[in-house]
């Protein structure tokens, strides 16, 4: 961080550009949080505002303006991204932020109900066929809906080998009757 020399003018478009910065965080936090619609909308609605009134005195952000007095910041691109433009670099309109919920918080699989389900989810959270993490998320499965077995000493849990390969499925388990 550098000291910098501003104008009357340009301290007033920095200290709206770094109000705006600071509303856009906080609603990206939200976002990301996963906050209640209502504080997402009552967020949006004070970006709208602030944006309204810059804009209403310092034009839009993308102005070489705005641009020459904010440019260092790292920030400075993401406010942009507020902003529509056509091919001209003439405004459009405003981004979906100011309206629409942008962000979803990721959400883990728990638990899958079928081997096929188990493979997409493991291709796409690990980019691969990983049978010990397919299987965590089918026995999670198993144990929510046969959890009435857990309690009977009785009982002794199948082999997943046999889940993956479709030969044992949660219609066909009434559970293992082991003697002693």
């Amino acid at each position: 961080m550098r000291p910098v020399e501003l104008n009357d003018k340009a301290r007033g478009r920095v200290t709206g550009l770094v109000l705006l910065r600071q509303i856009v965080n906080e609603l990206i936090e939200y976002q990301m949080e996963d906050y209640p619609e209502e504080d997402i909308a009552a967020k949006q609605r004070e970006l709208n505002i602030a944006y309204d009134s810059f804009t209403a005195q310092y034009g839009i952000i993308n102005s070489r303006g705005n641009a020459q007095a904010f440019a260092d910041d790292s920030s400075y691109y993401l406010l942009c991204s507020l902003e529509n433009l056509d091919e001209d670099g003439k405004f459009v309109g405003k981004a979906d932020m100011f309206t629409k919920r942008t962000i979803r918080p990721e959400r883990k699989v728990t638990s899958v109900d079928t081997p096929s389900e188990a493979l997409a989810v493991s291709i796409g959270e690990r980019g691969r066929v990983d049978l010990p993490f397919m299987s965590e998320r089918l026995w999670f499965a198993f144990l929510h809906k046969y959890s009435f077995l857990r309690y009977s000493r009785w009982y002794k849990p199948p082999c997943f080998v046999s889940f993956l390969c479709g030969v044992l499925t949660p219609e066909k388990i009434d559970g293992t009757i082991v003697t002693s």
